[in-house]
């Protein structure tokens, strides 16, 4: 506890350092990777952490966001020689781990029918993926790619013995949240306001190498529109920042980090909470029934009539099942 104010109290108007010099300080840095975690991202303007998003995550809002929370598709890897232990602590919200498998591919793997019925509602269940917060999908390469999520909390402390993907780089850790009002309309929105909560937070990463020495790197994380460019068909956010100008379609909301402390001093938090949501799953998000109705063409005894018909919706604004006619809203892919 008593290294915890000689670090923080550096933090206000310290100079930013560029990632290539916290690095050689260090002998670690904090790279941002692509949300399908297929490359890390290139530095953003002056040296910084500019982190992606998954753009095509189906975010819910409304009471379900206490539940399910926010996971914000920006990722970041460390790396480094010789890494043993990584420690991290986020001042708002918490982290999560993430790691890529391929995913299966004969009809009679019994993982194929899993991943087909997985969605937040069922989270918990499964002798396959039951045991992480979100499951999802990515093309990489014109292969599909399993992305797999676990929320570990505010606070991590990750070996290599355990995890040897954090010295292989196949490990990645993520930004959640579910703190915050958080209005109803955030379907889809590429704005979306939840990001807003992150600005202003410090990432703090530890690194313990083979030898027994720590390096320590604070990063603040601020929030700005950056360009997006197609790839295959999908917007993807690149390190550019975006005009003030920029056109809605062509730009999107995420993070970039500013290095302010790096140094080699150990992790300055304490670890008596430290992964103390890896051992529970988020419960299953709700669905509940609204007063909403919408006119539909049903068919009663062969018969096709109008009807008026209550709308089944997840607590969010999305819905959660698809009449033989179009609904009022668009349908939400699982996650």
């Amino acid at each position: 506890m008593a290294g915890i104010p000689a670090l923080t109290s550096s933090l206000s108007g310290s100079p930013a350092i560029t990632l290539d010099e916290a690095a050689a300080r260090c002998g670690f840095s904090v790279r941002a990777y692509a949300s399908d975690g297929s490359a890390p991202l290139a530095p953003g303007e002056g040296g910084t952490v500019a982190f992606d998003r998954d753009l095509g995550y189906r975010f819910r809002g409304g009471d379900d966001y206490k539940v399910s929370g926010f996971f914000s598709g920006c990722l970041f890897h460390v790396e480094g020689e010789g890494i043993v232990r990584v420690q991290a602590h986020l001042t708002g919200g918490a982290l999560y781990r993430v790691t890529f498998e391929d995913g299966p591919t004969d009809p009679d793997d019994p993982r194929m029918g899993e991943l087909a019925s997985w969605k937040p509602t069922s989270r918990g269940t499964g002798e396959y993926y039951g045991g992480y917060d979100f499951v999802g999908s990515a093309m990489r390469d014109g292969e599909s790619k399993l992305s797999l999520a676990k929320l570990m909390g505010a606070t991590i402390d990750v070996s290599a013995d355990d995890d040897p993907g954090i010295a292989d780089g196949t490990t990645s850790f993520g930004l959640w949240t579910n703190e915050g009002e958080v209005p109803e309309d955030v379907f889809n929105d590429s704005q979306s306001p939840v990001i807003d909560l992150f600005d202003g937070q410090t990432l703090t990463v530890t690194v313990t190498f083979e030898d027994g020495s720590t390096s320590t790197q604070a990063i603040e994380l601020h929030v700005a529109n950056f360009e997006t460019e197609m790839v295959d068909g999908a917007p993807r956010l690149t390190p550019r920042l975006a005009a003030d100008d920029a056109e809605a379609s062509t730009s999107a909301k995420s993070l970039y980090g500013t290095v302010v402390e790096a140094g080699n001093g150990p992790f300055p938090f304490p670890l008596d909470d430290a992964n103390d949501r890896a051992d529970e799953v988020l419960p299953a998000s709700t669905i509940e029934r609204q007063d909403d109705t919408w006119r539909a063409t049903v068919e009663v005894d062969g018969a096709h009539v109008d009807a008026t018909l209550p709308m089944a919706r997840s607590r969010s604004t999305s819905v959660t099942r698809t009449p033989t006619t179009p609904t009022r809203m668009p349908r939400a892919r699982n996650g």
